[in-house]
């Protein structure tokens, strides 16, 4: 979650009420967001973005690495380094490629700063035929 929350407090002593507020910020320092389709068909090829947020100043050099397992592969470089001078964002990008075969693939990305700052994201993405096959008693239904 990155956002923002807002803590209340409610005190009571006698006849006496008071209350109090306070909206308190949710982030990290270093951020990632990879960006991916829902599935990915048999034999795909992408390139994924992945967004990286420096949420505050002195982040300095960003090693990205992304691994995949299961019915993907990385077909590129996995790894890239970018430098962060203050709160800003930059994307990146990854070569994905699909298997000829059915599954669920899990790609793995890390940041992590010289300043020791870390982010880490896995996500599973399937892979599926782009036509299942369909029974021939299916088609011919009787009315």
């Amino acid at each position: 979650y990155v956002g923002a929350v807002r803590v209340m407090v409610v005190g009571v002593r006698g006849n006496s009420y008071g209350s109090q507020q306070k909206e308190i910020k949710v982030k990290s320092p270093l951020m990632i967001m990879p960006s991916l389709p829902r599935v990915l068909g048999t034999n795909d090829s992408i390139e994924m973005p992945v967004t990286l947020f420096a949420m505050k100043q002195g982040v300095g050099n960003v090693s990205v690495n992304v691994s995949c397992s299961g019915s993907i592969a990385l077909t590129g470089n996995s790894s890239q380094t970018l430098y962060f001078d203050g709160e800003e964002e930059r994307d990146v990008y990854f070569n994905i490629r699909a298997f000829n075969k059915i599954g669920v693939g899990k790609i793995k990305v890390t940041a992590r700063s010289e300043n020791g700052e870390y982010a880490e994201k896995i996500v599973e993405i399937g892979v599926r035929p782009y036509n299942p096959s369909i029974s021939k008693a299916a088609l011919f239904l009787p009315f």
